[in-house]
């Protein structure tokens, strides 16, 4: 019985903190030259943690060769797993539809795939909203 009592409350405090609203941030890119920045709130209808919101995704490289400097969009995402938690997304950019999976170390690790952003890592963070 105190075992299963240890293991739930480690398990609480392994999870991540998604609790209302958030800003999650970013670097996009194989020189992390794009940066992302989200600010979302947890949508509780769907009776699980998800959450969505705009986010936009400015240019901070050298040079931005076809590309706007800044471009818009909107993100939803979902924390899965507590002993290994994992981000699934989903990021639309400038009304292409992106997919995002990534493991969470410090941050939530990744590629996005899409056309435009084919195989490119992601690194993402989520932080409470102040």
């Amino acid at each position: 019985m105190r075992l299963g009592a240890v293991l739930l409350l480690l398990a609480t405090l392994l999870q991540p903190a998604q609790a209302g609203s958030a800003r999650v941030s970013g670097k996009v890119g194989f020189l992390s030259e794009w940066e992302l920045s989200a600010e979302v709130n947890e949508n509780a209808t769907t009776g699980r943690k998800d959450f969505s919101g705009p986010l936009t995704i400015k240019h901070i490289g050298l040079c931005a060769v076809g590309r706007t400097v800044e471009m818009s969009g909107e993100i939803r995402y979902r924390i899965t797993g507590w002993l290994k938690p994992r981000m699934q997304a989903t990021l639309v950019i400038e009304g292409v539809k992106c997919d995002f999976d990534g493991a969470l170390s410090e941050t939530y690790d990744g590629v996005i795939s899409c056309p435009p952003w084919r195989n490119v890592p992601v690194s993402l963070s989520v932080k409470p909203a102040e």
